[in-house]
């Protein structure tokens, strides 16, 4: 119950990822020429996304079901467009829930939810739309490892304040650089250092482990088994607490253009303990065997099982890597190019994005990108004064419009002081 209550608060704050659109928000060098607070408005930011693997939103008007009314059966075109893949459905949401700036020093607190999950296998799918042949086994597995899980971050950044070159070394390597043109080139860039430190804490966890499904038309029966096997948080689950770090790196390699670099969630895992379990279990079968005179009866059973509980399950988190480039040709215009993995995140791979602040107030920014085997495309605008800063965002991926297979949305209000 603690734990449906803790996420249940926190769905309701359902805030901030970072309620600014910098494309390397998350390095904590970028704090060094911070010289001012910042406080993150608690319930007017958020970041979420949803996509799946074959539906765009033109294709949703296959499931009206007004077009069938008059008899009509679902076109061939629609019935291809459903059993080209299996259905995956992949969901995103970050929220801050207490987000404060001061300098170059920066605390957040987060909670992540993540979820992977496939709703139907394809082949069953087809046999649904086209039948199965007489005389056939079918095994399929709609549903078998699908997976979700939420854990609360919290980060304290620091980045140092001054810049340095890699020149302070020591003196001797810097004498060295001196001695050619790349080499006085590369001392004199300034690079800005900065880091964090992560805790984590485990909320809920489920898994579908097996899912299975057999079934077939035989001459004298047909039969349909299944088997479902699942884990999950209940009232009785128990989180924990975890720790990582992460750096970051800024580097002045133009005189308006600046490289990143930072790996974070490194050494990070989430233990979630004490998980429950179930198992469905059912037996179909209609068979000219069960015929005794007038009496027939098909035999159907089902049972469930939630006797076994697992002690814990680790999810490990693969570092965080973000690199990239921003550059500023002329005054309010920055054309900036990212790679990001994240493990929990959707947004990975690579993007390029321009932006501009139109009357020193009105930020536009445009980005395009391809990662996890699809395109994706965002917008971002907002309002930029001296003390405060709002920002809105619409993304799709897949497609654009009507085409998207997947759509985004976020905001975010923060107040400088």
């Amino acid at each position: 119950m603690k734990k449906i209550l803790i996420l249940s608060i926190l769905l309701i704050s359902f805030i901030s990822l970072s309620a600014e659109f910098n494309f390397f928000g998350n390095n904590p060098a970028t704090l060094a020429n911070r010289n001012q607070v910042e406080f993150r408005i608690p319930g007017f930011n958020l970041e979420t996304e949803l996509s799946n693997s074959i539906l765009s939103l033109e294709n949703l008007k296959i499931f009206d079901t007004t077009k069938y009314e008059d008899g009509s059966l679902m076109s061939d075109k629609d019935k291809a467009i459903l059993t080209a893949k299996d259905l995956d459905v992949m969901l995103n949401l970050k929220a801050e829930i207490f987000g404060y700036g001061y300098d170059n020093w920066d605390f957040s607190l987060q909670t992540i939810i993540h979820a992977d999950m496939e709703l139907l296998d394809k082949q069953y799918t087809k046999i649904v739309f086209y039948g199965n042949e007489a005389n056939k086994d079918y095994v399929v597995h709609s549903g078998e490892n699908s997976k979700a899980f939420s854990f609360i971050k919290s980060s304290l950044k620091y980045a140092y304040p001054e810049p340095m070159n890699i020149g302070m070394i020591n003196s001797e390597f810097e004498n060295y650089l001196k001695t050619s043109k790349i080499g006085q080139y590369l001392n004199e860039m300034p690079i800005w250092l900065g880091a964090n430190i992560n805790l984590y804490y485990t909320i809920l966890y489920g898994e579908v482990l097996d899912s299975d499904q057999y079934f077939g038309a035989m001459v004298d029966s047909l039969y349909y088994n299944y088997q479902i096997h699942a884990k999950y948080s209940d009232a009785s689950s128990n989180g924990k607490l975890s720790a990582g770090i992460g750096f970051g790196t800024k580097i002045g390699v133009l005189e308006n253009g600046w490289a990143y670099f930072s790996l974070d969630d490194l050494f990070a895992n989430l233990t979630y303990r004490d998980l429950a379990s179930i198992t469905y279990e059912g037996v179909f079968v209609d068979s000219l065997l069960y015929l005794e005179g007038d009496n027939y009866e098909a035999f159907n059973e089902s049972t469930q099982d939630d006797s076994t509980r697992y002690k814990k399950q680790t999810v490990n988190i693969k570092p965080t890597v973000t690199f990239g480039f921003e550059y500023i040709p002329i005054t309010d215009l920055t054309i900036e190019a990212k790679y990001e993995n994240c493990n929990y995140g959707m947004r990975n791979g690579f993007s390029l994005g321009s932006g501009y602040l139109l009357k020193k107030i009105w930020p536009i920014k445009i980005i395009c990108g391809y990662g996890n085997g699809a395109g994706f495309s965002e917008l971002q605008t907002g309002l930029k004064l001296n003390f405060m800063e709002y920002d809105l965002a619409f993304s799709s991926s897949g497609g654009i419009f009507n085409k998207a297979k997947g759509i985004g949305f976020k905001t975010g209000l923060k107040f400088k002081f």
